[in-house]
């Protein structure tokens, strides 16, 4: 006849299936659930330009998550541009964040004479070293439980953001009425885009952008509006060319001539 070998339970255990429970090993919660994100520059609003009449644009825009590499879109040349709301539809897409990720972009609106090759492999570089600037700006940030709430980590608009860029960080001069006219950071936590994001939202923000004096002869100060947004989808682009009350704005063209006022 066999007999059954007693079992010394812990204190406060009435059954051999709680002491089981005890010694089950723990579960291990995943990793922070990630989301792909679209960063989009929409428009861009002239005012008023930097030169007399006719601004020659570039747009440029790039978006560095963590310490990663940037990932930077293809510089936009939008060709001559005089007071008008221009379509731009330049975009990083698929971006995939963490919920516990910094994420940072910054963007900049260009007005040069110079030819476009040179200024898209300037401003291309130059985007990339400024956002990866904000990026390291956003994790000490983020590091030092500094979030800035449900809104975002940082946000700069002017010639105070890193994104406007200066005739140093492109490595040429403005000569004549050359110059940014556009510029600004931004960076957020996954959980704030996650959170502003949510059943299908996007964010759409429209900024102003005052400029800095330009040469005697040019026009009067530059003032701008860019256009942007940040979804968990593609924004189609927009068909047709823009247009501002009193006057019509004209479609971009991909290889402006050479500019000299």
């Amino acid at each position: 006849m066999s007999t059954k070998s007693a079992v010394t339970l812990p204190e406060g255990l009435a059954s051999d299936s709680e002491a089981i429970g005890v010694f089950r090993e723990p579960i291990l919660a995943g990793p922070p659930p990630v989301a792909v994100y679209s960063f989009t520059i929409n428009s861009i609003q002239i005012v008023e330009p930097r030169s007399t009449f006719e601004d020659t644009d570039y747009v440029s825009l790039s978006v560095v998550v963590g310490s990663n590499p940037p990932t930077t879109a293809p510089v936009k040349s939008m060709g001559n541009l005089g007071k008008g709301i221009y379509q731009v539809y330049l975009t990083v897409p698929n971006v995939p964040v963490g919920s516990d990720d910094a994420v940072s972009f910054t963007y900049s609106v260009l007005n040069s004479g110079y030819s476009s090759d040179i200024v898209e492999q300037a401003a291309e570089k130059a985007i990339a070293a400024a956002v990866s600037k904000v990026g390291q700006l956003a994790l000490q940030d983020l590091l030092a439980g500094e979030t800035g709430g449900l809104s975002s980590i940082l946000s700069v608009v002017g010639p105070a953001a890193i994104g406007w860029l200066t005739s140093e960080a492109l490595g040429f001069l403005f000569p004549n009425c050359d110059g940014t006219v556009a510029g600004a950071d931004h960076a957020y936590t996954g959980a704030q885009l996650a959170q502003q994001t949510a059943n299908g939202n996007a964010i759409s923000v429209t900024e102003y952008h005052k400029g800095t004096n330009s040469a005697d002869l040019c026009g009067p100060t530059s003032e701008y509006y860019v256009t942007w947004q940040i979804s968990t989808q593609t924004p189609a682009p927009a068909r047709g060319s823009g247009s501002a009350p009193g006057g019509g704005g004209t479609a971009g063209n991909d290889n402006p001539p050479h500019r000299t006022d």
